[in-house]
């Protein structure tokens, strides 16, 4: 099989998989779009492995999920609109913890580990908000049209 039916196969399934996942129920979107946001993010820093830093991409992934649960419990009413400050101490945690790591270059990765929570941790998160547009307790709609259009 040459790599362009590879492609288009992998890239139809990765269609379905996300507009079954922003369609079918907010709690399937939530597990299918954590998913896609571990593998992603921690793609984005095997990638950045490739060009010499060395960050540390478990607790960098792992503070993306962090951001993505807290961002799903705001829209759907479960947590209180406070905890969206939640990420500023995770942000300087991603800062401050390759400090104390015995890794050269711990500006560079320090850098890479926040810019990795903020390319893709964050916009994930906020995907939540689109969704759930009213985000007004146990009263929130679910409104998966919004996100599909994007996509489309």
């Amino acid at each position: 099989m040459s790599n362009l039916k590879k492609r288009i196969i992998f890239g139809a399934v990765y269609v379905a998989i996300m507009l079954g996942g922003t369609l079918i129920h907010p709690l399937i979107f939530a597990l299918i779009f954590a998913g896609i946001l571990f593998f992603t993010q921690f793609e984005f820093y095997n990638e950045v492995e490739k060009g010499g830093y060395k960050p540390s991409k478990w607790i960098s992934t792992i503070s993306g999920l962090i951001l993505f649960a807290i961002s799903f419990g705001i829209s759907i009413g479960y947590l209180k609109y406070e905890f969206a400050f939640a990420f500023i101490p995770i942000a300087l945690f991603l800062l401050i913890f390759e400090i104390f790591s015995s890794k050269e270059n711990t500006i560079g990765n320090s850098g890479l580990n926040l810019l990795g929570f903020a390319y893709i941790g964050a916009p994930f998160g906020l995907m939540n908000f689109i969704i759930h547009p009213s985000f007004n307790g146990p009263n929130s709609r679910f409104y998966p049209w919004i996100l599909a259009g994007v996509f489309l």
